[in-house]
């Protein structure tokens, strides 16, 4: 995709880090270099209290924020400033949480959410298959001629969503959220109404997010149709509960990284440009049937999957594993790769180290 729009100072892109589960660039914050990941599901910009402390930035109030699973009440400040590859970028409030309980101890975590009320002025456009981000200005911007455009509609709570439609049911409207390593995710209630949960293979996982953790279930939905395109066997996670308010499902970043993406937030508008090779690739699913938890130097097992490998050979919740194939969990676990044993392929055996010192072998498999 290619913008017209005049870049604010020098190379207009910047790269990505990586991170497979998340769209994270560098910026700065009051002269202080940080990691900004990137987040349309989140109405608001999000500080980690840590770097606020450290930064001299001082909440003075409070304010309730809704997530897929409930409310949490979070620090609240006023006037923030930021930058993201030259271009400057403001919010008139923003939030402070603790980001060890969403992301762990992982040395590549964020240390700011960039929320949708950043994004005022500027088109921001994502090369996934070049990894690298740019913000244009809105005047001006022309998307790449092939480009679909869609609709962007915005919910009371300020959610981001277009209409999409899968197992060819009825359309439906999907939050935008690059913030999710959930392809899919969609209410029970909807679940219900499309018959998602009927004649097919069902497990769990923890789901975690700004609000908490619960149990959601996991299924595979056979098409997802986005517009022109369609996207098949596609790993969809049920809530456990949700509000009415918010939109019945969501799109996440392993569905929106298949495309060459371009969001104008201000005027309502989402150019996505399928990447060939990207939207006709496999989705990547856990095989272990494990929800870990990342700590400095383990992983700990806080949900093991309905009916998946590790249920069937006896994990427990609460148990620690130490190392993977001999590698030692380091706080570097996500950002340096080894987190993507998980993954496959399909037989593979894993030997995986506890803190008791005992070795249990794990054979991946597919569960859903």
């Amino acid at each position: 995709m290619s913008a017209a729009a005049t870049p604010r100072s020098g190379d207009p892109w910047t790269p990505l880090l990586a991170d497979p589960d998340a769209v994270i660039v560098t910026g700065t914050l009051l002269g202080e270099r940080i990691r900004i990941l990137i987040d349309t599901g989140s109405a608001a910009t999000v500080v980690d209290v840590a770097v606020a402390q450290r930064l001299g930035l001082k909440p003075a109030g409070s304010r309730s924020v809704r997530g897929d699973i409930g409310s949490v009440t979070l620090g609240a400040g006023g006037d923030l400033a930021f930058e993201v590859g030259g271009v400057r970028l403001a919010t008139d409030r923003y939030l402070v949480t603790d980001f060890r309980p969403i992301f762990g101890s992982d040395a590549g975590g964020p240390h700011l959410i960039l929320g949708v009320d950043a994004l005022r002025d500027e088109v921001l456009e994502i090369d996934f298959p070049a990894r690298r981000l740019a913000l244009w200005p809105r005047d001006g911007f022309q998307p790449a001629p092939d480009a679909e455009r869609f609709a962007v509609a915005r919910s009371a709570r300020g959610q981001l969503s277009i209409s999409v439609a899968f197992e060819e049911e009825e359309p439906v409207a999907a939050a935008l959220d690059l913030g999710s390593s959930n392809p899919l995710t969609i209410s029970p209630a909807l679940a219900e109404a499309q018959g998602l949960l009927t004649g097919r293979q069902v497990s769990s996982a923890a789901t975690g997010g700004i609000d908490g953790i619960s149990i959601s279930r996991t299924v595979s939905v056979a098409t997802l149709q986005v517009g022109r395109g369609q996207l098949k066997d596609v790993p969809c996670e049920v809530l456990a509960k949700t509000d009415n308010s918010l939109v019945p499902a969501k799109l996440g970043l392993p569905v929106l990284e298949r495309y060459g993406f371009a969001l104008d937030v201000t005027g309502g508008t989402l150019w996505l440009r399928p990447a060939a090779r990207l939207v006709i690739a496999p989705f990547q699913r856990d095989l272990s049937g494990l929800g870990l938890a990342v700590e400095l130097d383990r992983l700990r097992v806080v949900h093991v999957a309905l009916g998946g490998p590790a249920a069937l050979t006896g994990w427990r919740e609460g148990e620690s594993i130490t190392a993977v194939n001999g590698a030692p969990i380091r706080p570097d676990y996500v950002a340096g790769g080894l987190s993507r044993w998980r993954y496959g392929p399909v037989g593979a055996k894993v030997v995986l180290s506890l803190s008791d010192g005992s070795r249990r072998t794990l054979v991946l498999q597919r569960y859903y």
